[in-house]
């Protein structure tokens, strides 16, 4: 990887952490569309899981004691079983139009949360599955499987922290075997690994910025920022 490629991620890591650590989830949205700008989509993938998975731990101390570990854990089952069964047909589709897929993604999510799209649910099974599986497959096409989730929980209702808590653990369990289903898969390899390694720091160094701010100002307005950024992104990516 060339020291211009190598900057650009870098950069890209810590503007992802940032979000991050403001409002627990975020930067795979930032990453996949502007990553697939510096790199192919299949590796901007790779580097989104494994960058993730990587940094699986951080964040999710502080807030233990208020996850609903059994149902984090049931989702990420289902999530885990879907990207296994989609990593194969994902590598079929076009880069370029694998590309302009994530970014419009993006910028739908972006949209939904700007206007405030909430689906109201009681946790049960149908949800529930619709759920991982939707969380599984957009983590095979781009590392993308916040969204499905982040929807799941806060339609539960429930305090900001608490949904937090559980988006934390629910992407420390969905990365960290998302991790180990690339090596099965045979899509892990030793410079996609020390390439997420090098970006390890710069993605912690945003996410535990993004930490302080999170205790010092209000959520709610850097929730905007984020939206904003993840409109902005979209359209970018669809216009390149």
């Amino acid at each position: 990887m060339d020291t211009p490629t190598f900057a650009a991620l870098a950069a890209i890591s810590a503007l992802a952490g940032l979000a991050k650590g403001l409002t627990g989830f975020g930067a795979a949205l930032i990453m996949a569309p502007l990553f697939a700008l510096v790199v192919s989509p299949a590796q901007a993938a790779v580097f989104i899981v494994l960058l993730h998975g990587l940094t699986a731990w951080q964040g999710i101390r502080r807030h233990v004691e208020l996850v609903e570990w059994w149902r984090v854990s049931v989702l990420a089952a289902i999530a885990l079983l879907c990207h296994q069964l989609s990593l194969d047909l994902v590598t079929q589709f076009d880069p370029h139009l694998l590309r302009r897929g994530v970014g419009a993604l993006v910028l739908v999510m972006g949209v939904l949360a700007w206007i405030g799209v909430q689906i109201r649910h009681r946790g049960g099974h149908v949800p529930t599955t619709l759920a991982g599986a939707t969380s599984g497959l957009f983590t095979a096409i781009g590392g993308l499987g916040g969204p499905p989730v982040v929807y799941y929980f806060s339609g539960r209702g429930g305090s900001a922290p608490a949904v937090r808590a559980n988006l934390l653990a629910y992407f420390m369990l969905l990365f960290s075997g998302a991790s180990l289903g690339l090596l099965v898969h045979g899509q892990l390899n030793w410079s996609a690994l020390r390439s997420s390694l090098l970006l390890v720091p710069f993605f912690c160094a945003g996410a535990i910025a993004g930490e302080a701010l999170f205790a010092r100002l209000p959520s709610a307005r850097f929730a905007r920022v984020v939206q904003l950024a993840l409109i902005a992104i979209g359209i970018f990516t669809l216009a390149s």
